[in-house]
């Protein structure tokens, strides 16, 4: 079983450069690098603490699916996809 390791988003936020690949988030304000897709906990408008993929822009905020932007107090990497005939046990 794969350990967890959290990281703390305001002192170590992942690399907004998509670790190697272009990933890039257009709004009003222009074009902005970001981090490749890592899993992040927030906590919703009623206090209670939620997960949601998303990445961080090279603009310090924090985006996820549905345009949408959340203060993320950890992040850790999501798993990469085990080859064809691989699993955990």
């Amino acid at each position: 079983m794969r350990a967890i390791a959290w990281h703390d988003a305001a002192l170590d936020p992942p690399r907004a450069d998509g670790g190697g690949h272009n990933y890039y988030f257009a709004d009003a304000s222009g074009k902005h690098l970001m981090s490749a897709p890592v899993l992040g906990v927030y906590v919703n408008d009623l206090g209670v603490r939620r997960y949601a993929v998303c990445s961080y822009l090279e603009d310090g905020r924090w985006y996820t699916h549905g345009y949408r932007f959340i203060s993320v107090t950890h992040w850790t990497p999501l798993p990469k996809m085990p080859k064809e005939g691989e699993h955990e046990t």
